[in-house]
């Protein structure tokens, strides 16, 4: 009775032991590098009731026959699969891509293994893991060297950074500026910005607002500056006044050009200026322009070096009058025309020299009833009657209602006009005539001046009279025959009052970002901008200065048996009598995997394998229990057979 009772406590003690070993599964479901147990049981001992007997010539043989003593735990073994990996985004997370471990050593020089790749840079340069615990490698650069297990330290491998002046080069309008500070520091690395005002006083050549990163420098924009190296003392002059009186901790910067063009003195405005094309020439037009054409521009090539006249003429074509300005100035003449259609309103019109397209004038013309109004009313204007005489007044009428008539008189004329042989009408201009304009049809008359345009006059033929009503002043100026438009006799436009198109010189020196400076001394990490982890495990650290340079290897250790590896905790392992030792290598040789960075690998429980183990192991626990409880209520009626 006894031995059953005992082999069920064993049975319990392994199950809970199982039991252990599944909780202890499901509580790292989701620990980084996790490699899942399993618990296995074996039997323990027999108590051998009969020994085997051979067979003879006269029996048989026979087995042996034993009673078990229970269950004990065989083994807790390591499931050294690999698991999935996931993305995490941080560039020092650190994935196998298959067999092998990292290699980690504590304070006391203890060295551990283990899969969570969850590294970081601690303030002296060495790569750690999240215990704090060296992460093992090579340092330097790896190339050609074996796999190794030292303490790999990135800044150590950085070395020095020389000592460097800030500077810059920048190509504008294809010349190379080049802008250098004075001395070698950091105080250099800043943003210098160039603009000009008209605003400074007189003999003021420059001032300038110096910051931590900026310096603002504003030129004069009306003084003038020699040459760059008197540019380059203008403005370091206003970086020490700005500075409140102390040299800037760069020094003087160094401005240099490439070709040098600064042949001649240049303004403030020149040397900040980005006009690389020409500076536009102007004509020095009357305030009112010449009959209302005024100067807008000039092109890139025009040059003039005589006095300038302009005249203006009008001609009929297809029905419409074309306005054409002539400006004359020596042997050479600038020519551009408009159509009376096109003055609707105001517009521009480019005077060409013999069709140039970069030399010309580009002028404004008024709108058509405007220019009309510039007429030269010295002299006679002639309108063009009817082609030919009306046949009777109903005619005269229908050409009255037509507006063919002077531009647009309106009315009708009476019936009993007692000529009917002398029906064409005639108006006349007399420049010097009081009123200056006479209107006759047939025997009637009528005279006006320009205050009776647009209203009724009164034809007369000293009995009987009649109204009509007169067209505006324009429509009636712009119904006069082409040929006889003229206009007032305009000035030259004298030399003195021409500039001349010219090529800028404008440098358009604006802002120049100086880099690079430094003291020089150990780099420190603060001065590195990223570390980038290869599949290889070789580590590269970015300078501002040095650029990319490689640092050191993380190796990998791999084991022959690496299911016999000793738990230590912390997801590490240690290496056991049984394990082998750790062969070093290279990330991807050697049978170990690669390395994936911003990624780590999951534990590779198996929720749904744990769970069932879970459902047999308390069923064995109950069983096993069951067991004891029987064997105890067959010894209490063992103790009852004495009753």
């Amino acid at each position: 009775m006894v031995k059953s009772m005992y082999s069920g406590v064993t049975g319990m003690k392994s199950h809970q032991t199982k039991m252990d070993v599944i909780g202890n599964n499901i509580a790292n479901v989701n620990t980084y590098g996790f490699k899942s147990s399993r618990a296995t049981f074996r039997d323990v001992y027999y108590q051998n009731l009969r020994n085997a007997a051979a067979p003879s010539a006269t029996t048989g043989g026979t087995g042996p026959s034993g009673v078990g003593y229970g269950a004990s735990i065989g083994s807790v073994d390591l499931l050294m699969t690999q698991s999935s990996v996931t993305n995490t985004g941080n560039q020092m997370d650190v994935a196998i891509n298959g067999d092998g471990f990292f290699q980690v050593m504590d304070a006391d020089g203890n060295t551990f293994y283990t899969r969570a790749g969850m590294l970081d840079i601690d303030s002296e340069g060495n790569l750690v893991d999240m215990n704090g615990y060296y992460v093992l490698g090579t340092n330097g650069s790896p190339l050609g060297k074996p796999a190794s297990s030292d303490p790999i330290n990135i800044i150590g491998q950085m070395g020095s950074i020389p000592a460097s002046k800030s500077a810059i080069e920048k190509t504008i309008n294809e010349k190379l500026f080049t802008v250098t500070a004075g001395t070698e520091t950091t105080e250099g690395n800043v943003n210098i910005v160039l603009n000009a005002s008209s605003s400074l006083p007189v003999g003021k050549r420059a001032e300038a607002v110096v910051g931590t990163n900026n310096i603002v420098v504003t030129l004069n924009a009306k003084e003038s500056f020699s040459s760059m190296s008197d540019l380059q003392e203008a403005i370091n002059t206003a970086i020490t006044e700005g500075n409140g009186g102390k040299a800037h901790p760069a020094g003087d910067f160094q401005f240099s050009m490439d070709p040098d063009t600064f042949t001649e003195a240049l303004t403030g405005d020149q040397v900040v200026g980005q006009n690389f094309g020409y500076y536009a020439g102007e004509v020095k037009f009357p305030p009112n322009g010449i009959w209302g054409f005024k100067f807008l521009s000039a092109g890139n090539e025009f040059e003039v070096n005589a006095d300038m006249e302009f005249e203006l003429a009008c001609t009929e074509m297809n029905g419409e009058k074309v306005f054409t300005m002539t400006a004359t100035a020596g042997n050479k003449v600038y020519t551009g025309e408009v159509k009376q259609s096109q003055m609707t309103s105001s517009g521009k019109l480019l005077l060409k020299a013999n069709g140039s397209e970069t030399d010309y004038i580009e002028v404004s013309y008024p709108t058509f009833n405007a220019l009309l109004n510039k007429v030269d009313m010295s002299k006679a204007l002639t309108w063009t009657p009817l082609a030919a005489a009306p046949a009777d007044v109903a005619a005269l009428n229908a050409e009255l209602a037509a507006g063919n008539l002077f531009g647009g008189l309106t009315g009708t004329i009476p019936d009993d006009i007692t000529d009917p042989n002398n029906l064409v009408p005639t108006l006349t201009h007399n420049p010097g005539g009081t009123p200056p304009f006479t209107m006759t049809i047939g025997q009637y008359e009528a005279t006006f001046d320009k205050s009776n345009c647009g209203k009724n006059v009164t034809f007369t033929d000293g009995t009987e009279e009649f109204n009509l009503k007169l067209p505006s002043y324009e429509k009636m100026l712009g119904a006069a025959d082409a040929t006889s438009i003229t206009f007032p006799v305009q000035a030259p436009i004298e030399q003195a009052n021409i500039t001349n198109s010219a090529p800028s010189k404008d440098l358009g020196m604006n802002s120049f970002k100086l880099t690079g400076g430094t003291a020089g001394g150990a780099v420190e990490m603060k001065d590195l901008t990223g570390i980038i982890i290869g599949a290889d495990g070789v580590i590269v650290a970015n300078h501002g200065i040095i650029g990319q340079k490689e640092v050191g290897r993380i190796d990998l250790a791999n084991f022959n048996n690496p299911a016999s590896l000793i738990q230590s905790g912390n997801s590490y392992y240690a290496a056991s009598a049984n394990s082998g030792e750790a062969g070093l290598a290279v990330p991807g040789t050697n049978g170990t995997g690669t390395l994936k960075t911003s990624s780590l690998e999951l534990s590779n429980v198996d929720l749904s394998q744990e769970f069932a183990d879970m459902i047999t192991t308390q069923r064995g626990f109950q069983a096993n229990s069951r067991l004891i409880t029987v064997s105890d209520t067959m010894l209490e009626e063992l103790v009852n057979l004495k009753r």
